[in-house]
C-alpha cells in the first residue's frame, strides 16, 4: 500500500505546529512556513550553544593544564596529537585541561578507558592530515576499534576542518560509558567525499550540547551516525549538514571491525537538523533518517533494528529530491532478512524537500522487513505537495494525532 496526501497548489501550511515550530505561517503557504522552520531552527542553535557555553565554563577543580604540565603544543606550529596522547596515558585517569590555543593534529588522539578531556571553547582542534572516509580511520578524535575504551568524558573544544581540506571524521566514538558534551563542530570532510562528522558505536553512550555546522550543501556529508550498540542518548543537539544530519545507521565498519550488529534502544530528544543538499545521492538528504544496511554491504547480512526514538525534534530539508523528506524512515537496497521496527517520532515537526516523510523499503532484499512505526503529535508538510510516503513493504503504520500539512488526523494502517 502507498499513501501520499497531497494537497492543492496554493494551500496554506498550517499556521502554527506543535511545540511552535512553525509558528508564523501565513499566506505565504509553504514558503512561509519554511521561513519560520527556519528562524525556529536558528533559535534552537542559539540556545544549544548557551548550553555548551555554560558547560564549558570552568573545568573540574583538580583537572591538570595540559599545556603547563605536559608541554603540549598549543600555537598551532607543531603537532599536538603525540604529545596528547602522552598526556592521556600519563595522567592515569585523572581530568586533563587544554586551554585556549590552537592544537594542530597530525593524528588522531586516542582515548583510553578513564580518559577526560575539558577544552577551553577557545580551544580549536584543527586536522593537519589525511583520515579514512568508508572505514573510519582517522578522526580527529578516535576511539579504539577493540571498543575497549570505557568511561571516557570529552567536553568542549572547537573541531575543525580547515576549508575541508581532508577526509575523515572528528570524532569516532566507540566503546561503553561514553559522555561527549558541547563540542563544536565548524567544517569536516571534502565536497563530494562520503564521510560523517560523528559516528558512535558501543553502549550507554551520552552526546549533548553539541554544535555541527560547515558541511551545508556539501553532498554525501552526514551529520551525527549511530552505527550499533544500544542505549544510546543524543540530545540537545544542532545539525546542517549536505546529507544526513542524524541517522541511525548499522552500515559500516571501523578499522576492519564488523560495528553492523544492530541497534536497540536509541534516543534522539531535542535534536535539530538542517540538511542543504544540493542534489540527490545515495540515501538521500534528510534532517531525521533510520536506515537499514544496503545490500551491497554483504558482510552486515541481516542486522535488527529497533527501539529507535526521536522525540521533540524538527528537520528541515531543503533539496527536492525524490528520497528528500524531513523524516525517513529506512533507505534503499535493503539487505538481506533485515529489519527495522519499533520506531517511534513523538512531538516532531519537519518540512520535507519532497515528502515530509517517508516512510518503507525501497528496492527490498528478500527477507527484510519494516514494521510499527508509529508517529504521535507531529506535524508535517511536503516542498511538493506530497506530505506521507509509506510503501508497499511497510506495515503497522500508525499516525496518531497528528498534523499534516495543516490537517490534523488519526490516522492507522
Amino acid at each position: 500500500m502507498r499513501i501520499r496526501l497531497r494537497f492543492p497548489a496554493g494551500r496554506l501550511v498550517a499556521a502554527s505546529l506543535l511545540l511552535g515550530l512553525l509558528a508564523g505561517a501565513s499566506a505565504r503557504g509553504a514558503d512561509g512556513g519554511r521561513d519560520a522552520l527556519r528562524a525556529r531552527l536558528r533559535a534552537e542553535r542559539r540556545r544549544i550553544e548557551q548550553l555548551a557555553g555554560l558547560a564549558t565554563a570552568a573545568p573540574p577543580a583538580d583537572a591538570m593544564d595540559a599545556v603547563r604540565t605536559y608541554a603540549v603544543p598549543s600555537d598551532g606550529s607543531r603537532d599536538a596529537a603525540a604529545a596528547i596522547n602522552r598526556a592521556i596515558r600519563a595522567a592515569g585517569g585523572r581530568p586533563l585541561f587544554f586551554p585556549a590555543g590552537i592544537y594542530l593534529l597530525g593524528d588522531s588522539i586516542r582515548p583510553i578507558a578513564g580518559t577526560k578531556l575539558y577544552f577551553s571553547p577557545q580551544a580549536e582542534l584543527r586536522r593537519g592530515f589525511e583520515g579514512g572516509n568508508g572505514d573510519g580511520r582517522g578522526a580527529l578524535l578516535q576511539g579504539p576499534a577493540s571498543f575497549g575504551a570505557h568511561d571516557v568524558v570529552v567536553v568542549g573544544g572547537n573541531w575543525t576542518n580547515p576549508e575541508h581540506r581532508y577526509s575523515g571524521r572528528a570524532l569516532t566514538i566507540i566503546g561503553s560509558r561514553w559522555e561527549v558534551d558541547a563540542i563544536r563542530v565548524s567544517s569536516w570532510g571534502p565536497a563530494q567525499a562520503p564521510s560523517s562528522c560523528v559516528n558512535v558505536a558501543g553502549t550507554d553512550i551520552a552526546m549533548r550540547r553539541c554544535v555541527l555546522t560547515g558541511s551545508a550543501g556539501k553532498i554525501n556529508q552526514d551529520g551525527i551516525r549511530v552505527m550499533c550498540g544500544e542505549r544510546i542518548t543524543i540530545s540537545d543537539c544542532y545539525v546542517e549538514s549536505g546529507d544526513d544530519c542524524f541517522c541511525a545507521f548499522p552500515t559500516e565498519t571501523n578499522q576492519g571491525v564488523l560495528t553492523g550488529r544492530g541497534l536497540a534502544d536509541v534516543r534522539f530528544e531535542r535534536c535539530f537538523g538542517f540538511s542543504t543538499a544540493a542534489r540527490f545521492l545515495a540515501c538521500g538528504e534528510t534532517a531525521v533518517t533510520v536506515l537499514l544496511g544496503r545490500a551491497t554491504m554483504s558482510q552486515l547480512n541481516a542486522v535488527p533494528v529497533s527501539g529507535i526514538r526521536f522525540e521533540d525534534c524538527a528537520g528541515l530539508s531543503e533539496t527536492s529530491a525524490p528520497h528528500a523528506p524531513a523524516f525517513f524512515v529506512v533507505s534503499a537496497d535493503t539487505a538481506p532478512g533485515a529489519t527495522v521496527s519499533a520506531i517511534r517520532f513523538v512531538g516532531c515537526a519537519g518540512i520535507g524537500g519532497r515528502a515530509a516523510m517517508q516512510a518503507g523499503l525501497l528496492n527490498t532484499a528478500p527477507g527484510a522487513r519494516c514494521t510499527d512505526i508509529i508517529m504521535e503529535h507531529c506535524s508535517l508538510a511536503g516542498g511538493r505537495g506530497e506530505v506521507l510516503t509509506i510503501t508497499p513493504t511497510c506495515s503497522a503504520v500508525r499516525i496518531v494525532d497528528c498534523s499534516l500539512d495543516g490537517i490534523r488526523t488519526t490516522r492507522s494502517q
